[in-house]
């Protein structure tokens, strides 16, 4: 049984559900490569396996640098993983996003979706859309994480290091070649690739 100390992403869920499976059509038995940058306890990554990729070669990337989690978080990740049935269908990357994504695009690697949920400074996630943008298909999608998170309460961050803008300045300059996607509570942002 997976174990989760902090569960960010089962609130989640129905909106996946909808957008992805109800909206889209998505196939779990049909081929999908799904990139997930932000991994932490593997909460997201273990839905999209059990959930998005059961055809035998569907591909699930996961990168996350574990670096400013506590030590438990990637045991964790590890062990969660480890308890799927096919986990061989997962490629876990642990290094620099930015690195990683390069590797993946040298490898000629092209999603059907990407999960933007790593680093929340603001020049970290313009990094990760621009770069998860060349390894997205035609009519992929790319879903952003904590579009509005301002940082812990008692200690909110300044804006330009938080995602919203670097999100906004990502969907502007690429306007022309995606489309953002309605009916998806504005905590995330999703958006649909529609040219290269």
């Amino acid at each position: 049984m997976p174990e989760f100390t902090q569960d960010y992403f089962t609130p989640r869920i129905p909106d996946w559900t909808r957008l992805l499976i109800d909206q889209r059509g998505w196939d779990p038995d049909q081929k999908h490569v799904v990139v997930e940058i932000g991994a932490f306890e593997g909460r997201s990554s273990v839905w999209m396996h059990e959930t998005l990729l059961r055809h035998p070669e569907s591909r699930l990337y996961c990168i996350d640098s574990w670096r400013q989690r506590d030590g438990r978080a990637f045991e964790l990740f590890q062990a969660n993983i480890a308890e799927l049935d096919g986990n061989d269908r997962i490629t876990v990357m642990r290094m620099a996003s930015h690195a990683a994504l390069h590797n993946l695009r040298s490898q000629r690697v092209m999603a059907d979706l990407v999960y933007v949920d790593g680093s929340h400074f603001g020049c970290d996630v313009l990094s990760d859309l621009v770069q998860s943008f060349f390894i997205t298909r035609t009519g992929g999608v790319m879903i952003c994480d904590d579009y509005l998170w301002r940082g812990r309460k008692e200690r909110p961050r300044a804006l330009v290091d938080t995602p919203k803008p670097a999100i906004d300045a990502f969907t502007t300059c690429y306007a022309r070649k995606l489309r953002i996607i309605e009916d998806v509570p504005l905590y995330q942002l999703a958006f649909e690739k529609l040219a290269d």
